[in-house]
């Protein structure tokens, strides 16, 4: 009787693993227990692209690729990119749950793993209070320039040969901000792991012996940003002035919102736990993206000599060398225009 139940429950989980949860999604390899199919993540197709272009391949330009227990429909098609992503985003809008992303963060915070409500309200405040720092305006060139000067100066002042990833990671070489910098490599390293995948949906693995250390790992370095983000927002927080209606950066704008909603359950969306982590969000998607463009265009630049000898021209006959780029110089750089194009085209696929 116990063998038949036994057997009756595996009937069931295989079942359901290997039919009933896939029956509605596109077609993909075959899911294995707990791992998914991490188990495809081998030290041969690191990154992982050698191994996408197979599965691609072999299942179409639609298939599933499951990460643990979390499916994920990857769609690898331009036209079919711009159809659902584009035309249709609004249907695609959600955010996967990861549970030790929950756990780290304390619930759903932030604006790149929120969903919802909470979603559209952050992403909305975000833009907001970007646009009025000069997203987009004269104001944020200013500011950019203002780096860019920076990052020449730190260039010349080097005797020797220059790390430009630590240059374009920090002209001003500030010592906190290459520490979270630092952090963040390491986070994203291990996350790109197949045991990353692994301590993403099941957080508990950390229980066991073996595995303790590399949840330790991970934690260290994610509340380690969180703490950083936490330490700065208390000292504004010591020192604003919520009389005035001005702010000097996101954290105050923040916290001077927070303060309008301090009646309401859960500050109504501006809980300090969201500040931590749109804080996060914020480094993630503005600094990391930003500073891996620019190191890899450079790059394919300096691979590609021919490239390099036709810029020089351009910027000699358009710009000349008594002064810095402009945005209003770009209608008159056509051939700078399309290498930045490709290069950041070239930096998302193999």
């Amino acid at each position: 009787m116990i063998l038949l139940i036994i057997f009756s429950l595996l009937f069931l989980y295989f079942f359901d693993l290997f039919y009933w949860k896939r029956r509605n999604l596109p077609p993909g390899p075959l899911p294995l227990p707990l791992v998914g199919n991490l188990y495809l993540m081998t030290d041969d197709v690191k990154p992982g692209y050698k191994m996408y272009e197979k599965l691609k391949q072999q299942y179409g330009p639609i298939f599933t690729f499951w990460l643990a227990k979390l499916p994920m429909v990857t769609v690898t098609d331009w036209k079919l990119i711009k159809q659902h992503f584009i035309k249709d985003g609004a249907n695609y809008v959600g955010r996967p749950e990861f549970p030790i992303s929950i756990e780290i963060r304390k619930g759903a915070f932030g604006i790149i793993e929120s969903h919802g409500d909470r979603w559209i309200q952050q992403r909305r405040f975000a833009l907001h209070i970007l646009r009025d720092f000069g997203l987009g305006k004269n104001l944020m060139e200013e500011k950019v320039l203002n780096e860019v000067t920076a990052m020449i100066e730190t260039i010349k002042k080097s005797p020797g040969d220059v790390d430009m990833q630590n240059v374009f990671d920090a002209s001003t070489n500030m010592a906190e901000f290459l520490e979270l910098k630092d952090r963040m490599n390491k986070h994203f390293k291990m996350a790109a792991e197949p045991i990353g995948g692994l301590f993403g949906m099941y957080p508990w693995l950390g229980y066991f012996p073996i595995l303790k250390g590399f949840k330790e790992v991970v934690m260290k370095n994610w509340v380690g940003l969180m703490e950083m983000f936490r330490k700065q927002a208390e000292e504004k927080l010591a020192t604003i002035d919520y009389d005035s209606d001005e702010y000097s950066d996101y954290v105050e704008a923040f916290l001077k919102e927070r303060k309008k909603h301090e009646n309401e359950p859960g500050y109504g969306g501006f809980e300090m736990e969201q500040l931590d982590s749109v804080c996060f969000d914020l480094w993630v998607a503005g600094m990391e993206t930003t500073s891996n463009t620019l190191y890899w265009s450079l790059l394919y630049v300096l691979l590609n000599p021919e490239v390099l000898k036709k810029i020089y021209e351009e910027l000699d006959q358009k710009i000349g060398s008594d002064r810095i780029i402009t945005t209003s110089d770009r209608n008159n750089l056509n051939y700078v225009n399309a290498t930045i194009k490709g290069g950041q085209s070239l930096k998302n696929r193999p």
